[in-house]
């Protein structure tokens, strides 16, 4: 953490829950910049997500890199937004949620909120171009909202699990629901213009 800020352990189930949902959406960045940038574009935003939950597990500080990933991550937004597909507002806003996780290291704040609001606005992009959303879910609003509760329920819960060994249910649930959106975009290339 940077200098004088203090982060309780009632914030740490808020940290995992901002890098659990931004687990969640972030897949969608690879096989976008797979197809309309660079391979390399995608790494930054993989190893933020991944430096979060080494530093959560007990691995070291990840403060220094996570900071300087943030002007790393504005640059992938720059390349994204302009891409002339109907998924880059998707894929602009997974980055976005996965900035978001640096708010820990800048204030000490989870910076949940604003991971949540960016992993709705992918949800909202995929709705809205008429992804089929995942089995027995009628939008991926619902899809994302539902994922969101589940988390927070769990991680917030006075009795929450937040040890070092604990991260890794917690990361392995979030990775298996990043498969839908991956898969879906990934769907969606092979798809549409």
């Amino acid at each position: 953490m940077s200098e004088g800020v203090v982060v309780g352990p009632e914030r740490r189930g808020e940290r995992w829950l901002a890098l659990a949902v931004a687990t969640r959406v972030s897949s969608v960045v690879s096989p976008f910049c797979e197809k309309f940038a660079a391979r390399e574009e995608s790494f930054t935003v993989t190893q933020m997500v991944e430096s979060g939950w080494r530093e959560e597990s007990g691995t070291g500080d990840e403060r220094e890199f996570q900071l300087e990933s943030v002007p790393l991550l504005a640059a992938v937004r720059r390349k994204v937004s302009p891409v002339a597909h109907a998924s880059a507002p998707a894929v602009d806003a997974a980055v976005r949620a996965v900035e978001g996780l640096a708010s820990w290291h800048r204030s000490g704040e989870a910076g949940v909120a604003d991971v949540m609001a960016a992993a709705i606005d992918v949800a909202l992009e995929f709705d809205r171009h008429g992804v089929e959303a995942p089995d027995e879910w009628t939008s991926w609003v619902a899809f994302e909202c539902a994922g969101q509760s589940e988390l927070a329920a769990r991680l917030l819960a006075a009795d929450a699990d937040l040890s070092a060994a604990g991260s890794y249910d917690v990361r392995f649930a979030a990775g298996e629901s990043s498969m839908e959106y991956r898969n879906a975009l990934k769907r969606w290339l092979r798809t549409s213009a």
